[in-house]
């Protein structure tokens, strides 16, 4: 009895590993246009007033003044007569008093 033994082949097992590949993640960001805002801005037409006053007509105020003819004041004056004032006076009658006398009470007048 011939007994050939197969050995049972040693297992080498050979894993060659394929390694995740490095995630080199290169981002290339396209970055937001960098906002450069451009306002141009009409600006609301620049309000140039022109105010042409028609001035109420310049008032040249000619006043003609009618003076009062001069006041030439001729006075007259009609003299109060020279009051010659005669005075005639009536002599109070002189008081010629009588005393009778009564012989009582001696009236003493």
């Amino acid at each position: 009895t011939t007994t050939t033994e197969t050995p049972t082949t040693e297992s080498t097992t050979t894993t060659t590993e394929t390694p995740t590949t490095e995630s080199t993640t290169t981002t290339t960001e396209t970055p937001t246009t960098e906002s450069t805002t451009t306002t141009t801005e009409t600006p609301t037409t620049e309000s140039t007033t022109t105010t042409t006053e028609t001035p109420t007509t310049e008032s040249t105020t000619t006043t003609t003044e009618t003076t009062t003819t001069e006041s030439t004041t001729t006075t007259t004056e009609t003299p109060t007569t020279e009051s010659t004032t005669t005075t005639t006076e009536t002599p109070t009658t002189e008081s010629t008093t009588t005393t009778t006398e009564t012989p009582t009470t001696e009236s003493t007048t």
